[in-house]
């Protein structure tokens, strides 16, 4: 059985886009017919989902294929990879205030 690692580019890729990028299916069509047939694996069980999200420590075994899915070289890991969760909200000591209410063209 041949390995190979694919690196994430996102946070996630479909299962059948992950398929065709690799030469696994030779269009998005044959990838599409191919899951459907139950010949695609992911993490061991069969998935027939097409468009399944395959995110960092996914494992997809199609026949002698087996793909790893991998974060990026120099990624961190977030929370899905076991890594801390950042905290992104921007805060404001000032209360909002609603959109100031102005006169239409054509308006008194």
């Amino acid at each position: 059985m041949t390995t190979q690692r694919f690196p994430l580019q996102g946070e996630f890729i479909e299962l059948n886009v992950l398929l065709k990028l690799l030469a696994l299916a030779p269009s998005g069509g044959a990838a599409k017919a191919l899951i459907a047939s139950g010949e695609v694996h992911v993490d061991g069980a069969v998935e027939t989902r097409i468009r399944r999200k395959l995110r960092a420590g996914n494992t997809v075994r199609v026949a002698n294929e087996e793909v790893l899915v991998t974060m990026p070289a120099g990624a961190v890991a977030g929370p899905s990879q076991g890594g801390a969760a950042k905290d992104t909200k921007l805060h404001s000591s000032e209360p909002s205030s609603p959109p100031a209410l102005g006169r239409g063209p054509g308006e008194r």
